[in-house]
């Protein structure tokens, strides 16, 4: 059996000013947008430092609501809960050993997390082939789109 495969060369027509025109108006809106999240964020800052002094009515569950008489446009600052969370450098398995296993249970839940190392690429590329086999059947490869960077 024989096959015939032909390659084709296809050349895209590139209207490089139109290029340059998308890297400028790009650059703009990058430019934009980081300077409007910026402002969004202090905004935000703003709203959570005044919301909760009595001036402006809450809900039953605590929401501040802030609504402007002119636009009716509104921002609602919700309370949260302070969430627990470990201290970082602190030997967690001295905490296991000083609790019940009932009350560790109760509090906690541990949690194996694996990702692939710094040194992944390199040390799979390495190994043989049986150890390449198991691990494919563990791990992905995910294909990744070229990122944009535009002048600051």
């Amino acid at each position: 059996m024989t096959q015939t495969v032909e390659t084709v060369t296809v050349q895209i027509a590139v209207n490089k000013a139109e290029v340059y025109a998308k890297v400028d108006r790009g650059t703009e809106l990058h430019r934009l947008i980081e300077a409007q999240t910026k402002e969004l964020n202090e905004i935000k800052v703003f709203l959570r430092e005044v919301a909760f002094t009595g001036a402006f009515p809450t809900t039953e569950t605590g929401t501040a609501e802030i609504r402007s008489p002119e636009s009716e446009n509104c921002a609602q600052v919700i309370p949260q809960k302070d969430t627990p969370v470990l201290i970082e450098g602190k030997d967690l398995t001295a905490l296991k050993a000083q609790l019940t296993a009932g009350d560790f249970n109760l509090m906690f839940r541990e949690v194996i997390a694996m990702q692939p190392s710094a040194t992944f690429e390199t040390s799979f590329g390495a190994a043989a082939k049986k150890v390449q086999t198991i691990v494919r059947r563990f791990v992905g490869w995910r294909p990744n789109s070229p990122q944009v960077r535009f002048s600051k």
